[in-house]
């Protein structure tokens, strides 16, 4: 950032993880900027590298799970107060500690376009499937709310990877999906940056 660098060394437990120190945390409202340097060119290039801000995320005031029977499913219900000015959200639900959604075609995103400045009061950010078991909750259960603050460049990346990953289905009718947009040149991916606030409810049937 703006202060400095930090040079990340691989996790030798974990190979292709870069990892920051134990004491090292994102400040909101820092723009940081990743540099990657290679011994071996990749895609005919040494170097690549990318900038994201680091947005600020408002707190939850709590959070509801609550059965819907035409759906079969449980919702995760939000009640916060949006803050006035733009925004883009990662919606992530954990049972037990166990992230659910932890694959980006899963993920729930958002912008606050129907809410910017008022209370969320209970509008659905998550769903339980009733029928898979890892979901479903049982009286006890812990259930949470993850909401990470994202820009809006990522949260784009998000819904064109989704759409042309995961629900282009139709190749013979339609032509090729376009290129989704990157926050490092020639190269694909996404370096992001963000913050997360979280909320827990024990559910009770």
């Amino acid at each position: 950032d703006q202060n400095g660098s930090l040079s990340l060394e691989e996790n030798p437990d974990k190979p292709g993880y870069y990892e920051t120190p134990d004491d090292f945390y994102g400040i909101p409202g820092t723009v940081y900027s990743l540099q990657i340097n290679l011994e071996e060119p990749i895609g005919g290039s040494n170097s690549y590298s990318a900038s994201c801000e680091l947005r600020p995320v408002g707190a939850i005031d709590s959070i509801q799970v609550v059965y819907n029977e035409d759906w079969e499913g449980y919702e995760v219900r939000i009640f916060a107060w949006e803050p006035p000015s733009e925004n883009w959200y990662i919606f992530q639900v954990l049972k037990n500690g166990v992230l659910l959604n932890d694959t980006i075609d899963e993920f729930w995103t958002s912008d606050d376009r129907f809410f910017n400045g008022n209370y969320t009061n209970g509008i659905m950010v998550g769903f339980l499937d009733a029928n898979n078991p890892d979901e479903k909750p049982e009286p006890g259960d812990t259930v949470t709310l993850q909401m990470s603050g994202i820009t809006k460049d990522y949260y784009n990346f998000i819904i064109q990877l989704q759409d042309q990953t995961f629900q282009y289905r139709n190749p013979l009718f339609s032509g090729p999906p376009a290129n989704v947009i990157t926050n490092i040149p020639e190269a694909t991916g996404f370096f992001a940056a963000y913050s997360k606030t979280y909320s827990s409810t024990v559910y009770k049937e």
